[in-house]
């Protein structure tokens, strides 16, 4: 800017403004109010850093805070362009919120990896590549039916709800693949096309479902999960308890799922 000082001549005035004491007198001089805002090189020619402070409007609601740290993030971004100098924003409840700039792309690759890991094993000790897809597949259907469940009953996607995302798939594996491992071991296992194939196969889910089914019906999973809740555990409280709505839907969707 023409005019106004420059470098050393800049920094005389500014050491001047910035050590004078706010007082009735100079009530723009710096020390009070920027003091601790600003930080110098070892030689004191040089602003390394500084911050200054700015408001929200009034935040009242979830909704509220994620749309003001995401606004915050904005601003910064475009300040940093214009000057070309690192802007970043930073608020107490910024710590909290921040994992909402992230909790979307953490799901993907959580419950991706997730699948992927089911689909593996599944595979190998069932010996059926078939099978284990089969698996993964309901497996999948039932992980999206809790997030759907989530959607309507007003449960946001966050750390906790993402955990009992994760709880929901690895317990939705112990239905399904049991009864995977039932249909597997029972019967000779004909080919596809054999004429006799089909009853043979109609054989082997029956009695997958009489020996394994009783152990994953309704009933039984729902009284665990009611005896379950009034568990006393801190962790099981803060992963259980603090989203009862999710668990108890589990339990629904997947002995649906596992039966199917």
């Amino acid at each position: 800017m023409d005019g106004l000082p420059e470098d050393e001549e800049f920094m005389r005035y500014f050491n001047q403004w910035w050590q004078s004491p706010t007082t009735q007198d100079c009530p723009l001089a710096g020390k009070t109010s920027f003091g601790s805002a600003i930080a110098l090189n070892d030689a004191g020619t040089k602003i390394e850093a500084s911050h200054y402070r700015t408001f929200h409007s009034p935040l009242k609601s979830q909704k509220d805070f994620i749309d003001a740290f995401a606004a915050a993030h904005r601003i910064a971004d475009e300040i940093s362009v214009e000057i070309g100098a690192p802007v970043f924003p930073y608020s107490i409840f910024h710590v909290f919120f921040d994992q909402y700039a992230h909790i979307i792309a953490i799901t993907q690759e959580v419950l991706g990896l997730g699948l992927a890991s089911v689909l593996i094993v599944t595979a190998l000790f069932l010996g059926s590549w078939r099978t284990g897809t089969i698996v993964t597949g309901v497996v999948a259907l039932t992980v999206v039916s809790v997030m759907g469940v989530m959607s309507l009953w007003g449960i946001s996607l966050n750390a906790i709800s993402l955990v009992n995302l994760v709880i929901s798939l690895g317990i939705a594996v112990e239905f399904c693949a049991h009864i995977a491992r039932a249909f597997m071991s029972a019967g000779t296992g004909l080919p596809v096309d054999h004429p006799s194939g089909q009853k043979e196969r109609d054989e082997r889910m029956w009695t997958a479902m009489v020996d394994v089914g009783p152990s994953v019906s309704f009933l039984f999973q729902v009284s665990r999960t009611v005896l379950n809740n009034f568990s006393k555990g801190a962790l099981w409280y803060h992963l259980h308890k603090a989203d009862w709505d999710v668990c108890a839907c589990l339990d629904e969707i997947k002995v649906t799922g596992g039966t199917i």
